[in-house]
Order: structure tokens, then C-alpha cells, then sequence
């Protein structure tokens, strides 16, 4: 089975997004923050296929987050989320190849990109 990490801080982000994979066919992991992430990255031997990761988390930011997580698993594909206009044209320079999802997202969004993510890690 696929493997996703979805990475926030904020409980209620966290839970809705799990909530909204309920009926996709990933195994779903998560945690509050980055040095949790990598914590729980390929723990148990198993690779990561996504991360959804929001950009300001406590410790090391989301961005940052990504960066480590795809110097483990190349193949990784990165979904960042956040509220923070700013963020969405930075996304690209800090983590290269990334889809963005501006919070609040619909389900429908989220659901198309974590679809295309798993799509491109098919291989």
C-alpha cells in the first residue's frame, strides 16, 4: 500500500485531511511536526510516496521538512499547504517540484492533487 505523511501542527488541519483519505487506498501517518516527520519517516523500512506538509511548523519549518524528506526518498512527491499568500510562489524555490494548496482547500482539491502525486510515484 502507498504511504503518505501529512505533516501539521494544527489538529483540526491534521484530522480534516486524514478524514478526507478515509476511502483512498494509502496507508496515512502523522505528525505535529518536522523533526517528527523524520522521526517517523521510513521507520519501519516502509518509503514515503507524499508528503502534505503546512510551512510554518514548529522546529524546522515545512519547507525544510521536504527538503530532508526527498534526500531519503528521492521519489517523493510534496503537496505544501498553508493560509499564507506569501508563501504560494516561494513554494517552488524552497522545495523544487511541488504542488501548492492555499488553505482553506476544498476537499475536491486536495483529493486531485494527492490523486496526481500518487500517479507520478506509480512507477
Amino acid at each position: 500500500m502507498r504511504r503518505l505523511l501529512v505533516v501539521d501542527d494544527d489538529p483540526a488541519v491534521r484530522e480534516l485531511v486524514v478524514a478526507l483519505l478515509t476511502n483512498e487506498p494509502v496507508d496515512v501517518l502523522q505528525a505535529t511536526s518536522g523533526e517528527e516527520a523524520l522521526a517517523l519517516a521510513g521507520r519501519d523500512g516502509e518509503a514515503v510516496d507524499v508528503v502534505v506538509s503546512d510551512v510554518e511548523l514548529p522546529g524546522i519549518c515545512g519547507y525544510e521538512t521536504v527538503r530532508r524528506l526527498l534526500a531519503r526518498f528521492p521519489r517523493l512527491e510534496s503537496i505544501i499547504i498553508s493560509g499564507a499568500a506569501q508563501d504560494a510562489p516561494a513554494h517552488v524555490r524552497a522545495t523544487g517540484p511541488s504542488a501548492f494548496l492555499r488553505k482553506p482547500f476544498e476537499r475536491a482539491e486536495l483529493l486531485a492533487l494527492v490523486r496526481a502525486a500518487l500517479g507520478s510515484t506509480a512507477a
